[in-house]
């Protein structure tokens, strides 16, 4: 499956992610100046958890995006952009790249694969 698919697959539910990291370090999403625990993320988007804020499902989000992982040779990634909040439940936040310019999805598919390479 390409990198295409992995930004456009409209076919999978929501709470579906084809493959996705846990980070191992100081990782968060910055929303409306709040942080919160990033808890897997993918070249697609993002979980957080616990989530207690205004959005809603649907709604469009500007976010701080912040990987770091303990130790890393490779610094962290930071991606500043919008999401669409794909849904809210007790099991957190879920969100979707709404979008990315070209450069920014290319950072983070790299950043995706090195990552994932390391944890192979």
């Amino acid at each position: 499956m390409g990198l295409f698919n992995l930004f456009h697959a409209k076919g999978l539910p929501s709470g579906v992610s084809i493959a996705e990291l846990r980070p191992r370090g100081d990782s968060y999403v910055r929303i409306d100046g709040r942080d919160y625990t990033l808890r897997a993320w993918s070249p697609g988007g993002f979980s957080i958890s616990p989530y207690s804020g205004g959005l809603v499902a649907g709604q469009i989000a500007t976010v701080r995006f912040v990987v770091h992982d303990y130790h890393d040779r490779d610094g962290a990634l930071r991606v500043e952009d919008r999401v669409r909040i794909e849904s809210i439940d007790e099991a957190g936040l879920r969100a979707r790249w709404w979008h990315l310019p070209e450069r920014k999805k290319v950072e983070i598919a790299k950043y995706f694969a090195l990552k994932a390479a390391a944890r192979g």
